[in-house]
């Protein structure tokens, strides 16, 4: 089928289902369709003005295309509060969610009792946007809301180490749904959460703006204050990653040079949450291209030496906030400006002669 062809159908298919459903309208007033609640048990130190609510609507619809936009919609409206979209990277108005365009063009399935939409599109798929937007979510509902008060928890896939990790804090495998199985679902009650941090504009720009909060609790909640320091030197290599972005183009040629320097090579997604937070906890030195493995330095102790290759251009300072947050020792490598490069966006070369002089500062 040619692309003219497939559009078409898409087309087609998107009339029936809107005769099925209906069309979807907008209201920005939240308080007609959700019972809106504040939760103070946390604050923003970098946005003070910063509120958290939970949303809750009884017989509404979740539709998500899995990519950029949630909607909750009640009685054939979209409600604010409650939906999320996410256009070219950009946190956009309620208008500008794309169901306002395309409709609802998947069937209808029904959950009899209450679900936690924990949707943000495909995001919600990657271990930095879970540990630092779902999990918090979670944490910010439970000052209202207990887990075992909760049906169902919607995930936009069930993936093993996001199940793993969310039974450690509570959440029973049993009650986790996938928006890749229900894609369009029609629910008793709906819940939603204010994102933890991302409010407005890019999220590689607002993610200087994380709470410290966030870190805290993961730590608390992960952490073994047991572990014995071992002063380790870590390359987190991340050549498996299914992104393209930030791949190191010379990363053979690089780990042969670390090696020769006893630094040990870790491949994350090769080991559980627990020997991942043992690693950082026990290095003393940790290398590695920008990505959602640096992550886990929130681990760290303080002090560590954090060294991150990033791309010239690419905005995020993920790891210089959280190594601020903890008093680590953060050095951003920048290495040359490929944002252009469609194969391999922001890919990395790091000059091994320009890291051999800086590793000799330490």
């Amino acid at each position: 089928m040619n692309k003219k062809m497939a559009n078409m159908v898409k087309t087609i298919m998107r009339g029936l289902f809107k005769l099925i459903y209906g069309r979807v309208n907008f209201d920005n007033n939240i308080s007609y369709s959700a019972s809106v609640t504040e939760t103070d048990r946390y604050k923003n130190e970098t946005k003070s003005d910063q509120k958290y609510f939970i949303y809750s609507s009884d017989n509404c619809r979740i539709y998500t295309d899995l990519n950029e936009n949630v909607a909750v919609i009640k009685d054939g409206t979209i409600l604010n509060g409650h939906s999320y979209q996410q256009v070219n990277g950009k946190l956009e108005s309620i208008q500008q969610n794309s169901i306002l365009k395309n409709g609802t063009p998947y069937f209808q399935k029904k959950i009899n009792g209450n679900i936690v939409n924990l949707l943000q599109g495909s995001s919600g798929e990657n271990y930095f946007h879970f540990m630092f937007d779902i999990l918090p979510k979670l944490w910010l509902m439970e000052s209202k809301i207990k887990f075992e008060e909760i049906d169902y928890f919607l995930l936009n896939k069930k993936i093993d180490w996001q199940i793993k990790i969310l039974s450690m804090i509570g959440v029973s495998s049993n009650k986790i749904l996938s928006a890749k199985q229900y894609r369009h679902i029609k629910a008793t009650r709906v819940i939603s959460v204010t994102h933890p941090w991302y409010l407005e504009g890019y999220i590689q720009e607002q993610v200087a703006n994380i709470p410290d909060w966030i870190i805290y609790e993961l730590r608390a909640h992960f952490l073994n204050k047991n572990i014995s320091k071992k002063n380790l030197k870590i390359f987190i290599d991340r050549s498996d990653s299914k992104f393209k972005h930030c791949k190191i183009i010379n990363n053979n040629e690089l780990i042969s040079f670390l090696e020769n320097k006893n630094f040990q090579i870790v491949k994350p997604e090769k080991l559980s949450l627990n020997q991942q937070i043992d690693i950082f906890n026990n290095a003393k030195i940790i290398l590695g291209g920008h990505g959602a493995a640096l992550t886990n330095i929130i681990f760290c102790e303080k002090n560590t030496n954090i060294i991150e290759f990033i791309p010239s251009s690419h905005p995020s300072r993920k790891c210089e906030r959280i190594s601020k947050i903890l008093n680590l020792n953060y050095f951003r490598f920048i290495t040359k400006d490929t944002k252009d490069d469609k194969q391999f966006p922001y890919n990395i070369n790091v000059n091994l002669d320009e890291l051999e002089k800086h590793l000799n500062l330490y």
